[in-house]
């Protein structure tokens, strides 16, 4: 993933949650469906966001609406062979090639509360091209 620079003294929040709440998450399309669950509260925050982990839950909350609204951008300006290549390996990490047939909306789930129409219908298209061409 490309979102950020070295963390340094001026790091913005959002970046100190990218290096800790996406740490060891192999790709953008990956770590985009990590962040919905976290914002959707499918998915507890990892241990060391508590307290005793290192990262107040109050801090990284907030930063969890702008760190996804960026990885769903980074992962729009991918080429489509690398989103197809993201899409494929997220599928048959679950084993499942064809369980985008039980995904509902096609990962619309995934896409941040304020993107606007045309990413909307952007990330929409991209994936259903992507999972039709997996057919």
């Amino acid at each position: 993933m490309s979102l950020g620079t070295s963390l340094g003294p001026m790091a913005a929040p959002w970046q100190i949650v990218y290096y800790t709440v996406l740490q060891g998450i192999p790709t953008t399309f990956e770590a985009l469906g990590h962040i919905a669950s976290l914002r959707a509260g499918e998915s507890a925050l990892p241990a060391y966001c508590a307290p005793a982990g290192g990262l107040d839950e109050r801090f990284v909350r907030p930063c969890i609406g702008e760190l996804h609204t960026r990885v769903f951008e980074d992962w729009l300006l991918s080429s489509t062979t690398a989103q197809s290549w993201e899409v494929g390996r997220y599928l048959r990490e679950r084993d499942t090639n064809s369980s985008h047939r039980h995904i509902p909306n096609g990962f619309r789930e995934w896409i941040p509360e304020d993107a606007v129409a045309a990413t909307r219908q952007q990330f929409d298209a991209d994936v259903r091209v992507i999972l039709a061409d997996r057919r």
